[in-house]
């Protein structure tokens, strides 16, 4: 997903961060009034591209759930860029 780390600190505010034998992430977690929850996570220091990753549960792997969850976030200028092979259409 393409947005802007400093769009995200302005609407949501700072980001949880965590740590792993690779790095450390940047993650936004939100909880949707249904339960169903997703992040947006990206490597902290050196992330290989400027955009985000977009993690879901389940119920939520799909184009058109990524496409509400775009708006949901509420910053114009996000966008997906590009989704996994295996996410249904």
């Amino acid at each position: 997903m393409q947005v802007d780390l400093m769009a995200l600190y302005r609407r949501w505010g700072r980001p949880d961060i965590g740590v792993d034998s690779l790095a450390e992430w940047l993650c936004f977690a939100f909880a949707l009034p249904s339960g169903e929850k997703f992040t947006l996570q990206r490597e902290a220091y050196n992330p290989p591209t400027p955009g985000f990753l977009l993690s879901v549960t389940n119920t939520l792997f799909s184009a058109e759930a990524a496409r509400h969850l775009v708006k949901a976030l509420d910053i114009p200028e996000a966008c997906i860029i590009e989704l996994s092979s295996e996410v249904a259409s």
